[in-house]
């Protein structure tokens, strides 16, 4: 993109005049200041620090902002006469956006801060500025109010989601702890049916094997039982020698019971 612009003070001011169709008078006050624009040069880079306040005085501009490294977004066109860059005047921060001249030529008048007075001693153009900065000072206030409510609306949702992610923690951590009580009681009756030859050797070798693939099983892909393992819970065995004390053999209770008391 094109950068370069002609300074008006190496121009003779009654040609500039009668080009721009502009008063002789006003050409001399801004003679120091004023800059002539071909189509496509680049006025202000987003990203860029630059305290310079223009005034278009002929031609139209386009503002855009970047959107990626090789896109911009059009977001408005400002036409003569009217100012851009005028939030430089009153922060300090850098640009917000890109200004790129769109007519065929423009006249801009680059005003630093120390010749404001220029713009003020016209009273239209210092309405125009005040009404500018004025609007620009409402946007900035609504942005600032829609970025409070939105950094509120941050907060609750970020309590929420901790409180959420408590809970689910809490019933994870209790879902873990039934499942190594649930471990544990099976360990245990296999113990009781290995140990007591309940079952024959080829049986027992069975139970001992099963016991082998749950420790794989469960130190694969649940390894936070291993660091829950607790010893096995009398009252859960009670409870599942309970629930089928019809469906086992007397002589399995009684082994149970015989391990309970012990």
């Amino acid at each position: 993109m094109k950068t370069s612009w002609k300074d008006t003070r190496s121009m003779n001011p009654l040609e500039l005049a009668s080009e721009f169709n502009v008063p002789k008078e006003e050409i001399l006050s801004f003679l120091d200041c004023g800059r002539i624009y071909n189509q496509g040069s680049i006025v202000i880079n987003e990203g860029e620090l630059d305290k310079t306040l223009y005034l278009l005085r002929v031609g139209e501009v386009e503002v855009s902002k970047r959107i990626s490294e090789q896109e911009h977004r059009t977001i408005a066109m400002i036409q003569a006469v009217n100012f851009f860059g005028e939030m430089a005047v009153i922060n300090d921060e850098a640009r917000s956006a890109t200004v790129k001249i769109s007519s065929k030529v423009a006249l801009v008048y680059a005003i630093a801060r120390p010749k404001l007075n220029l713009i003020l001693s016209n009273p239209v153009w210092s309405e125009l500025l005040l009404s500018r900065l004025t609007r620009d000072l409402a946007k900035t206030d609504e942005k600032l109010k829609e970025t409070s409510r939105t950094a509120a609306e941050l907060v609750r949702d970020k309590d929420y989601v901790s409180s959420v992610l408590a809970e689910y923690h809490n019933h994870h951590k209790n879902l873990l702890k039934n499942v190594a009580r649930i471990l544990s009681v099976i360990k245990e009756f296999n113990s009781i049916v290995q140990n007591e030859a309940v079952v024959g050797s080829r049986g027992w070798h069975y139970l001992g094997t099963l016991n082998e693939i749950n420790r794989v099983l469960v130190r694969n892909y649940i390894p936070e039982i291993m660091s829950l393992e607790q010893p096995t819970d009398p009252v859960m065995i009670k409870e599942v020698i309970k629930e089928l004390e019809n469906q086992l053999p007397k002589s399995m209770v009684e082994l149970v019971n015989q391990r309970l008391r012990s």
